[in-house]
């Protein structure tokens, strides 16, 4: 073997090549991530010793600010590929409340592994170069962006105007560029020139643009508004419709046709949107919890796509349009998208959080080896390579979930929690006490999590870090959280508040199947929708004793049991339209009252004699309250806003005080980084 091999040993079955980032085992090979690499070799300097996540942290990533603690990760990456077990380890043990220890012994290389002579250097010695070549970085607008030197990027910013600026697509020529601004109020379309220091507004649009793609001949610019898809030349001039119902549009590269979006499928179409036709091999999804993104490649003969199932959390996925067959292209699901093929086609590069903040990623689309373009607190996203692949162009911004608790009547937000990390559907304790939540967690993956009413640290529930938990509810009793769960087949389950072991309740449930799923107060029922996109068609009544469902008799958005479990209130669906009007409805007789016309998302007060609920769609909506003695009046409290694009959860606290999250994102910037 060559040089390529040195510092190489093995644990158990298992052949370590830490200089390929290679594990093997016979016919078995799996590669990882250089970082992760680097938490095997700092173990296997340790080896029989207990290391703690902070031990780590110091001495591996060297002490780096990060949004996330990626050590868990890092573990779990590492478990993964060794084919370890967390209750019955083989090869890496959790010492509880202290840290990780190996516990597989490392040994010299098989005698086929040539070592180089005279070198000998501990496990930590050779890791050590590493770590440290990753202390230089660059300040990008008080975000880190960490690199060795020796690969270390060259980045500049080259938006340094007026407006929150995105989604850039580079000219064919390199040096010019086409992007989002909203800098006369409304998002539209603008072109910085090469010979010019100042944009030119290029859209005029009644409605918000979005998603720009250059043409390869350079004449137009693609982009969608308003649900279609429209097509501006570069010179300026009116827009015209190429297609209608369709979004998300991309150019294959010799500029013959257009992939894009279109009711939860993908398809494609020439250049002047004729010969419209969808995609086989890519799976019609009723409800898509994150856009697709595709991208042709070079050749023209795959389209990659961004696939995120039943969570906003996925991975990057190719099909082949001559066969129709799809393949995996990454395995740790994230929340990401917009990715983009290099020209020569040996790497795809796209947006992730798989590493604890959204940045840029490199895959290798025949190893599927997948590496870190940018590293630091992001967000970086919607990258374009240039013509010659020698530079990546791309937007930067960062997010702020802040958990507020709102008092409508004194227009007063009290700051609870406030995390770079997403954090989705605050939901209140029966006893007023605690607020359960989901988002991303420092051990990794999307968990349930509690904090305290006045605010302060959240406490993670669950623990998986390969997993997505999500819309917690509480149960009557206040002791338990029933939830979705993604990992080993989808289900509903149930977990004890203080965490432990997860309990199913039914399973291949998902958020899609099982819409609103709320348990009554006793325990025995759920109530769920089932959808056609995003719209109930049905609502159930799960008997959890025999496992059999009853249609309910009247069709609900986000159904809520009353207390005594002898009605529901939601939001009526009738003839396929949503939303509805608010109403609360009686298991028997079988009959709903309308609280409220046109509106949705209902909360009972407290002590049940008001009902809350919000009207609107988008990042802003209206929140609403209205007695429910009958006599018809309403009065608007306050509007939620922004919002994350998953909905507006809330919930009402004894006061009239409201819990919500509000997504803040600062204006985008636009960066170019040189590729080493």
């Amino acid at each position: 073997m060559n040089q390529a091999t040195r510092g190489t040993f093995s644990i158990g079955k298992w052949l370590v090549e830490p200089d390929l980032n290679r594990l093997s085992a016979g016919e078995d090979t799996v590669h990882v991530q250089p970082r992760t690499m680097d938490v095997l070799v700092y173990l296997a300097d340790r080896s029989g010793e207990v290391v703690s996540a902070d031990d780590m942290i110091r001495d591996v990533w060297r002490s780096r600010p990060m949004g996330d603690n990626p050590v868990y990760k890092a573990i779990a990456q590492l478990r993964r590929a060794l084919g370890d077990e967390t209750g019955k380890p083989r090869f890496i043990a959790t010492v509880p409340k202290k840290g990780y220890r190996l516990i597989a012994a490392p040994k010299a290389p098989p005698a086929e592994v040539i070592v180089q002579p005279g070198v000998v250097r501990s496990w930590m010695q050779r890791s050590l170069p590493v770590a440290i070549g990753l202390i230089a970085g660059l300040t990008l607008a008080a975000v880190y962006k960490w690199q060795s030197p020796a690969t270390q990027p060259r980045l500049q910013t080259v938006s340094h105007f007026t407006g929150s600026h995105s989604q850039p697509t580079f000219a064919p020529d390199g040096r010019s560029f086409a992007f989002v601004s909203d800098a006369n109020d409304i998002a539209q379309i603008w072109v910085l020139d090469a010979a010019h220091e100042a944009p030119r507004q290029l859209t005029r649009a009644e409605h918000p643009a979005r998603r720009p793609r250059w043409s390869p001949g350079g004449e137009t610019i693609l982009f969608a508004s308003a649900g279609n898809v429209y097509s501006v030349p570069v010179s300026g001039g009116p827009h015209s419709e190429i297609l209608r119902d369709a979004y998300n549009p991309n150019w294959s590269h010799d500029g013959s046709r257009i992939v894009f979006e279109r009711r939860y499928e993908v398809w494609t179409a020439n250049a002047d949107g004729s010969a419209q036709s969808r995609v086989s091999g890519i799976p019609r999804r009723e409800l898509t919890l994150a856009e697709r993104w595709p991208a042709f490649s070079p050749d023209g003969n795959a389209i990659v796509f961004f696939e995120a199932g039943e969570t906003p959390m996925g991975d990057l996925w190719a099909v082949n349009l001559t066969t129709a067959t799809t393949r995996q292209l990454t395995s740790e699901p994230a929340f990401g998208g917009a990715p983009v093929w290099s020209p020569d086609g040996a790497e795809i590069v796209y947006s992730s959080q798989r590493g604890g903040s959204r940045t840029l990623w490199s895959v290798d689309p025949a190893t599927l080896q997948s590496r870190a373009v940018l590293t630091g607190s992001g967000d970086d996203d919607f990258p374009d390579f240039s013509p010659d692949g020698q530079q990546i162009i791309y937007s930067n911004s960062r997010e702020r979930f802040t958990l507020l608790r709102s008092n409508p009547i004194e227009n007063s937000h009290l700051k609870l929690h406030e995390s770079r990390q997403t954090l989705v559907g605050p939901e209140l304790s029966p006893d007023q006490t605690t607020i359960t939540l989901f988002g991303l967690a420092r051990s990794g993956g999307v968990q349930l999590m509690t904090i305290p009413i006045q605010g302060g640290a959240p406490t993670v529930v669950t623990s998986d870090p390969l997993s997505a938990h999500a819309i917690p509810r509480w149960s009557a009793d206040g002791q338990s959280l029933y939830f979705f769960h993604t990992r080993n087949g989808n289900r509903y389950s149930k977990v004890d508040v203080d965490g432990g072991d997860l309990y199913p309740v039914a399973h291949g449930w998902t958020w899609n199947t099982a819409n609103g799923a709320a348990v009554d107060p006793q325990q025995n029922r759920i109530m769920y929708s089932r959808l056609a996109g995003q719209a109930p068609i049905q609502t159930l009544i799960r008997d959890l004793i025999s496992g059999t469902d009853t249609a309910f008799h009247a069709t609900l958005e986000y159904p809520r049991w009353t207390r005594d479990g002898g009605s529901v209130i939601g939001s009526l669906v009738a003839d396929g339209g949503f939303p509805g009007d608010v109403a609360i409805c009686s298991i028997e007789p079988p009959q709903c009252r309308t609280i409220a016309e046109r509106a949705r998302i209902p909360r009972f007060s407290s002590d049940e004699q008001r009902l809350y609920y919000v009207r609107g769609f988008g990042r802003s909506q209206e929140l609403f309250v209205a007695s429910l003695n009958g006599t018809g009046e309403e009065q608007r409290l306050m509007t939620m806003a922004p919002l994350f694009p998953l909905g507006p959860f809330y919930s009402v606290v004894d006061d009239g005080s409201i819990l919500w999250i509000r997504h803040d994102r600062e204006p985008g910037e636009i960066w170019i980084v040189e590729r080493p």
